[in-house]
């Protein structure tokens, strides 16, 4: 085939699956097919070897979610193809929310009644985190605090008193899992 597919774009489905749709080069020169491989951005030498279709669409499950993609089309006949034709197109799956919790990296009694507390982005965090939901139970009382921070100083604490501490990172879609720290706060 002479010419590249044509109006080759992409829509979410999930955000872990995409639909992918063109229109056949302008030159057939006969019964076309497609090669068509989809590899992550930063990986795209190491990917699997491409799918091959009569359709003018094909969709993708099971994929990474908030990851960039490159998709590439090459179309053939079976006389054959050329490189000199492959078309690509950029692809990011969509966010989700948080698979894992954050990682609570620092816990420091400040005083008897103070501590300070500070945590590591999730793992993967399926998205652009947009803030921390955390909540601090104590035996008497709860607070709930929501920071884009990833550090908090908690004032006020009753000396050597047992606490729990969750923090749960957010996403545009939603909360994720929570971590969870007990801790005591330091004698009087």
């Amino acid at each position: 085939p002479e010419g590249l597919v044509g109006n080759l774009t992409y829509q979410s489905i999930s955000s872990t699956a995409i639909n992918v749709s063109w229109v056949p080069p302008s030159h057939p020169n006969g019964l076309v097919f497609y090669y068509v491989s989809l590899n992550i951005q930063q990986t795209p030498r190491h990917g699997k070897p491409p799918l091959v279709t009569y359709d003018s669409s094909i969709y993708f499950d099971n994929l990474e979610k908030y990851t960039d993609y490159i998709l590439e089309i090459t179309p053939s006949t079976e006389k054959g193809f050329s490189d000199i034709y492959t078309a690509q197109l950029l692809i990011k799956t969509e966010e989700d929310v948080p698979e894992t919790s954050p990682i609570i990296n620092t816990f420091k009694n400040l005083s008897s009644t103070s501590v300070l507390l500070s945590w590591d982005p999730p793992v993967k965090p399926n998205g652009a985190i947009i803030s921390y939901d955390l909540i601090l139970q104590g035996p008497n009382e709860n607070y709930f605090f929501i920071t884009s921070d990833n550090y908090i100083i908690l004032e006020e604490l009753s000396p050597f008193t047992l606490y729990s501490f969750f923090a749960a990172a957010r996403t545009v879609k939603g909360l994720g899992p929570p971590s969870i720290l007990f801790f005591y706060t330091d004698e009087s």
